[in-house]
């Protein structure tokens, strides 16, 4: 005599089937909603760029973009400025001469922003990102001066600003425009001329700010 299907079998194997069904489901949301991102990170692999993806609840993956020695041309910037999950842009020992972020204002999620060892870096082009909701930006070896620095008054939601390796370029005048930057939190100025009497003076004004110097 056939015994009856154990309902307490079946519902661990009915949740299981529901369950990957509804991942399917989800992926293929996410595949259609991010499927132009998805294509421009597929243009931007091949041009030599290395891109990432940090995923958040599994629904909201955040692109990470990474250029290493690589020379910036025109159709990279427009590239990247069609990525609307760009979250973190980053450009390593790079020829920056070509580099245009005239439409970087379409990254409505680009929360950081670093350049290490670049080369004919364009200062001005800095200034674009301010229709971004730039909370990071690191600036390494860029040969930025004093007078560059008044530039980050159109950052109001930068926390964390990095200028190290600039050397001389960078002295105690800066200190005048950082402590104008209410929402900065962290500032990096390794390898510049700062002294430890202008970042004494500057502490005593903004205690609220971390600053390294070694």
């Amino acid at each position: 005599m056939l015994k009856k299907p154990d309902c307490f079998t079946l519902k661990p194997l009915l949740i299981a089937t529901l369950g990957v069904a509804l991942l399917g489901i989800i992926s293929l949301i996410c595949f259609l909603f991010f499927i132009n991102d998805f294509h421009v990170a597929w243009k931007l692999r091949k041009r030599g760029f290395d891109v990432q993806y940090e995923w958040i609840n599994n629904l909201s993956p955040h692109i990470v973009v990474v250029g290493m020695g690589l020379n910036i041309t025109p159709d990279d910037s427009q590239l990247l400025s069609r990525l609307s999950r760009l979250y973190e842009l980053n450009f390593v020992d790079c020829n920056m001469s070509s580099l245009n972020l005239s439409e970087i204002e379409n990254c409505q999620e680009l929360y950081d922003f670093r350049c290490v060892d670049v080369k004919q870096f364009p200062l001005s082009e800095i200034r674009k990102l301010t229709a971004c909701p730039i909370k990071c930006i690191e600036l390494s070896h860029v040969d930025m001066k004093d007078s560059d620095v008044k530039m980050f008054a159109g950052f109001s939601k930068l926390e964390s600003l990095g200028l190290d390796g600039n050397n001389s370029e960078i002295t105690d005048a800066s200190f005048e425009y950082f402590e104008k930057k209410l929402s900065l939190k962290t500032l990096v100025l390794l390898n510049t001329s700062i002294t430890k009497e202008g970042a004494c003076a500057f502490q005593k004004k903004r205690p609220d700010v971390k600053l390294r110097l070694e």
